[in-house]
């Protein structure tokens, strides 16, 4: 029984296929092609086997997910309860949706013109609303990963590939999609440490009181005149007077 009239292949696969001898390429090529449309598997053993079983896995993961997104579309997204369905009202969905404009800036923004429908098409390709629009997007980190794996290549040529990648055609650039939440959370982390760095060297000068404060740079300011600590709270990313009853709350000029 055939399974699809087309199967994804990863860039992973890909470069694991390529960088294998010439001669053994078009085995693999060959084995891929009748596994992922006609579910024959090869007659693998020894090496041979072990190189096949990654590249197996990516095909079947890849129609797994196929057949869940599918099934939920069926069925008018996932179900009511299901911690993946929000609801909102209509202006929310309408204000965190982002839209073709925004989805042209962001794109030039990071190097790559690209026309209306080919940002409709991105706003279509199953991508979360919330990976456009924000500080280290989908759109930055494929635009990255592009110049930084095809510098060699004419501009255009680029183009196209991040296009692609962004579109993910047929999965061939699933890994990237894999990939993004991590990397995501490596930059909003190192962000914040940025930001926490920042506003502790901010330190302030004068005491709420009007004295002039003295610290160790260690997060604590101390008083000459009124005798009290100005402490520098990281959650809020403030410099706070504490008076002699404890904190007030107050943030220093």
């Amino acid at each position: 029984m055939k399974w699809f009239k087309r199967f994804q292949m990863s860039e992973t696969t890909f470069n694991q296929i390529n960088s294998l001898p010439e001669e053994m390429q078009l085995k693999f090529y060959k084995a891929l092609c009748n596994y992922g449309l006609n579910s024959i598997e090869p007659d693998f053993s020894g090496t041979d086997n072990a190189i096949w079983i990654p590249m197996k896995d990516l095909i079947d993961n890849s129609r797994r997910r196929s057949e869940i997104n599918s099934d939920n579309g069926k069925k008018g997204g996932a179900p009511v309860g299901n911690n993946n369905r929000k609801q909102a009202t209509l202006s929310e969905i309408n204000r965190n949706q982002p839209n073709i404009a925004s989805v042209m800036r962001e794109a030039e923004m990071h190097g790559y013109y690209i026309d209306a429908e080919t940002a409709q098409d991105f706003l279509a390709c199953e991508l979360e609303p919330a990976w456009f629009g924000t500080p280290h997007s989908f759109i930055e980190f494929v635009a990255g990963k592009i110049d930084e794996k095809y510098s060699d290549k004419l501009t255009g040529e680029r183009k196209a590939l991040f296009i692609s990648a962004v579109k993910s055609l047929n999965g061939a650039w699933n890994d990237f999609r894999n990939e993004y939440p991590d990397w995501l959370s490596k930059k909003q982390r190192a962000d914040y440490v940025a930001n926490v760095k920042k506003a502790r060297n901010n330190r302030p000068e004068i005491c709420k009181c009007g004295g002039k404060l003295v610290g160790s740079g260690d997060g604590v300011m101390y008083c000459l005149e009124c005798r009290c600590n100005t402490v520098f709270d990281e959650k809020n990313l403030k410099w706070i007077y504490q008076g002699n009853g404890g904190s007030d709350d107050t943030e220093t000029a």
